[in-house]
């Protein structure tokens, strides 16, 4: 977390395939693992979310921008045989409450480039090459 030009930014731990709910696969495959991890984590990314708002209102701040990779709101992860949207709902209510009572701008950026498997979402990137 950082404050810069009275926004305050923060990263979170927030994956896709439904906040981790779905099983792991071979050769992961501990099931109360997975289900510890997720819990854990998804409070851990709640109280951090908490923590940003609460430094945001110390400060004065006029914003907060919050960086995950999930999209916790892609049309296709409700479809049949999508991945679901269900685990992130802790995390959303949370997120809602939090930014009606901030009640200035709040930005929310995430990533997912995993559907793009044709490798697509890379052209036009080009990276520097070796030193």
């Amino acid at each position: 977390m950082w404050e810069e030009s009275k926004v305050v930014f923060v990263t979170l731990n927030m994956p896709g395939s439904n906040n981790d709910g779905l099983r792991w696969t071979a050769p992961f495959t501990n099931e109360p693992a997975r289900v510890q991890e997720v819990t854990e984590r998804t409070a851990a990314d709640i109280r951090w979310l908490r923590e940003a708002f609460a430094v945001a209102e110390a400060t004065g701040a006029q914003a907060v921008l919050i960086g995950l990779q999930a999209d916790g709101w892609d049309p296709a992860a409700i479809v049949p045989g999508g991945d679901g949207l269900g685990g992130y709902t802790a995390f959303v209510r949370v997120l809602a409450d939090l930014s009606v009572q901030f009640g200035k701008p709040v930005l929310l950026i995430n990533g997912r480039l995993a559907r793009l498997r044709d490798g697509s979402a890379a052209r036009g990137f080009r990276t520097a090459p070796p030193a």
